[in-house]
Order: C-alpha cells, then sequence, then structure tokens
C-alpha cells in the first residue's frame, strides 16, 4: 500500500484538490432567483385589472422601459429608467427594484407594446415585486405612451348565431347509415418454380 501511495502520490494529490475546489465551489455558489407565488397565483395576478394602468393613471409612478438602450436612447417619457428586458436579472437591476420597492414607490412596466412586458413583469411578480404595474399600452415612434386599444371596439366578423342554428340543424336531421357486407378474400396459390435464376 505504502508502494501504491508513493508511486501515486502527485495524481491523489490533484485528485484531493479537484474534490476540495469541487467542494467550495457548490458551499460559495451564487443565490439563484426563487419564485415568490406559484403559476396559478400568477395568471390570477395577470387577469386582475388593479395591476394594469392606463396612460391617466400613471402620475405619480416610477415608469421602467424595458425596451433596449438603443431604443430608450431614441426616445423615452422623461421620468422613464431604462433597464432592458435582458438585464431585469442583473445585481444592478435588482438593487434598482429593491429600492423602488423598499421607497413604497409603485413602478409601471412598459416596453414596445403591452405583449412586450407582460413576460417580465409577470416574472418579477413571481419573485415578489408586488409594487410593480403593468402598462395597457406602449409606446409610439416619438417616445410618448399611448394606450392600447381597447377591446371592447372590436367587432366580430363572423355570424356565430348562424353558425349554431346550422349545426343544431344537421344534428336534427335523420341520416341512413349505410353497412357494407364483408367480402370475402379467397387465397391465390402459386404454381411452384424448378428453380433457375437469372
Amino acid at each position: 500500500m505504502n508502494r501504491f501511495l508513493k508511486i501515486n502520490s502527485p495524481w491523489l494529490s490533484l485528485l484531493a484538490l479537484a474534490v476540495f475546489i469541487v467542494v467550495l465551489a457548490f458551499l460559495f455558489r451564487p443565490k439563484s432567483s426563487e419564485y415568490q407565488i406559484n403559476a396559478n397565483s400568477t395568471l390570477k395576478l395577470f387577469n386582475d385589472q388593479s395591476n394594469q394602468v392606463q396612460l391617466q393613471n400613471i402620475a405619480g409612478k416610477q415608469l421602467i422601459d424595458i425596451r433596449t438602450a438603443d431604443l430608450f436612447a431614441q426616445g423615452h417619457p422623461q421620468n422613464a429608467i431604462n433597464i432592458p428586458a435582458r438585464q431585469l436579472l442583473e445585481k444592478e437591476s435588482i438593487e434598482m427594484l429593491n429600492q423602488i420597492s423598499e421607497n413604497g414607490k409603485e413602478a409601471v412596466l412598459y416596453g414596445s407594446d403591452e405583449l412586450q412586458a407582460t413576460a417580465p413583469w409577470l416574472l418579477l411578480q413571481q419573485m415578489g415585486y408586488k409594487n410593480l404595474l403593468l402598462f395597457k399600452g406602449g409606446i409610439a415612434a416619438n417616445g410618448e405612451l399611448v394606450d392600447s386599444k381597447s377591446p371592447a371596439t372590436e367587432v366580430s366578423v363572423i355570424d356565430m348565431s348562424a353558425i349554431r342554428s346550422k349545426v343544431t340543424g344537421l344534428s336534427t336531421t335523420a341520416t341512413k347509415v349505410e353497412t357494407k357486407k364483408p367480402e370475402v378474400i379467397i387465397p391465390v396459390r402459386k404454381a411452384a418454380s424448378s428453380g433457375g435464376g437469372c
């Protein structure tokens, strides 16, 4: 055994060092973000209209632009800060969001349109930022916020009552189902060949 240790001592030392480094890396790994609420609660939050803000209710709230820095530089509201969606979970961004939360101030997330801001807003809600609201709209090319079109103005181009009446009319009409008799299949045998080839 002593001979084995003497011969392989450099390799054993390297192995011990590698195990030590792996244990240290595991113990001192960075803390990952944790979700504070589950998916069902998040969906309820999304459907709650009190978490969404329209243009006339923005006064006094901190605006957070999640577009890229280039788009932010092209135009934005006066008191908006830029936290691009890709950098939302970085240390500086989290510190800024924590500071807004500690000050008791409400913040409004917006992007080019409502759809762009929805996923980052839901992510931050799941992480426990209850002071964040979602802007019901987006930003125009001139840098001004605009409300989204109201779904109440949409008109269906399909007459659903006509479709329902046709479907119910079809189900009440009696249809005769034709049944087929099964066919008998007779196998055919081939004559055996005497061999041969090509």
